[in-house]
């Protein structure tokens, strides 16, 4: 069977069988730029599940965020989200399973990732070519030693 025919629902009937997952991206593959999801990509997936696939929308996006797109695909399928922590079913619109981090084991990854990938700070004194600082302004040392995240994260870990 062509992705076309997997795709659009052609031949769901007689002839090659139906396949059994079909997966999607979310934003900008099946949400449209407006938010909103078609009328005929709804009826396919209607038809992809009256003929027994499973439909599945893949997402960085968190759970609180899937309500407008149950509502807009007709609570149809479920949806990795979380970047793959959290399966949600759209239909019930309920978390189905949840594999999260602990704070503690988040803080050793931003902590690890911190030390391998964070430059020593320059001295004051030193300046590109065209006469700028390189030293790290606050904004960007508090996110590259010990900062804004390492801190929240070590907060909620209590």
């Amino acid at each position: 069977m062509s992705a076309a025919t997997a795709v659009t629902g052609a031949g769901l009937g007689a002839g090659p069988r139906p396949p059994r997952l079909v997966a999607t991206d979310l934003d900008g593959t099946l949400v449209r730029s407006d938010g909103s999801i078609g009328g005929r990509t709804v009826e396919v997936v209607e038809r992809l599940e009256q003929a027994g696939a499973a439909f599945v929308m893949v997402t960085g996006r968190p759970p609180r965020w899937m309500s407008v797109v149950a509502d807009e695909i007709g609570h149809h399928g479920l949806a990795v989200c979380a970047n793959g922590a959290i399966l949600y079913d759209l239909r019930t619109e309920q978390v189905v399973r949840a594999h999260l981090l602990e704070a503690a084991q988040a803080v050793a990854v931003v902590e690890a990732l911190r030390a391998a990938t964070c430059p020593a700070s320059p001295s004051p004194s030193r300046r590109d070519r065209w006469g700028a600082s390189l030293v790290p302004s606050p904004a960007s040392t508090s996110t590259c030693r010990g900062g804004t995240t390492a801190r929240w994260l070590s907060r909620t870990s209590r």
